[in-house]
């Protein structure tokens, strides 16, 4: 009896193992399946903006690219531009080739290769526009030589002639209007100046 007492406890004792493997085996599934679903609702929206062909062609570029820097450490830029125009070239030839029907998808490696080459050329180009932005706006504003010129003459005439009823008020003439004027005439010509 002892025999079989035994054997019927060695069997509930691996009732009672199978059962805590599957219980842990049911909690470890359960934590993959949290992270797994944890891990898709966090890159859904990423890849919801970001194709997961630009991630693939940029990883793709990070390792072209450490070879050629190594090559050519001083132009990372153009390296970096040279790197992404040639694996979308071999991206859209590799497509033409394994295409059945021959229609290459120029759309998706255009989008691709433009979120890949845009952040990094955005500040040469944001750069550059302003420089010329500044350059033609400065341009426009500019006081060229004739105006100069002009405000000049214009300057010393109503000058010499605010001097000249100054001195007719001091001996005793009365030209306060005419003095008033002039004074409006050389404030309007100030301002004309300022505003260009």
């Amino acid at each position: 009896m002892s025999l079989v007492t035994n054997t019927y406890n060695k069997i509930l004792e691996g009732i009672q193992y199978l059962k805590g493997v599957a219980e842990s085996t049911e909690n470890f599934i359960d934590t993959v399946t949290t992270i797994v679903s944890r891990t898709y609702n966090f890159l859904e929206p990423i890849f919801s903006f970001l194709p997961w062909e630009v991630i693939l062609l940029l990883i793709a570029t990070v390792f072209l690219l450490s070879w050629v820097n190594g090559i050519f450490p001083t132009t990372p830029k153009l390296n970096y531009t040279i790197v992404v125009l040639f694996l979308c070239w071999a991206w859209g030839y590799s497509e033409a080739i394994a295409a059945e029907d021959g229609v290459v998808s120029y759309g998706r490696i255009f989008r691709a290769m433009t979120y890949l080459l845009l952040p990094v050329h955005f500040l040469g180009l944001v750069g550059l526009s302003w420089k010329y932005g500044y350059r033609y706006y400065s341009k426009r504003n500019k006081i060229h030589a004739k105006t100069m010129e002009d405000f000049l003459l214009k300057f010393s005439r109503v000058s010499h002639e605010i001097q000249s009823i100054g001195h007719g008020i001091i001996i005793g003439e009365s030209k306060d209007e005419k003095f008033k004027e002039k004074l409006e005439e050389m404030k309007k010509l100030i301002s004309s100046i300022n505003e260009k």
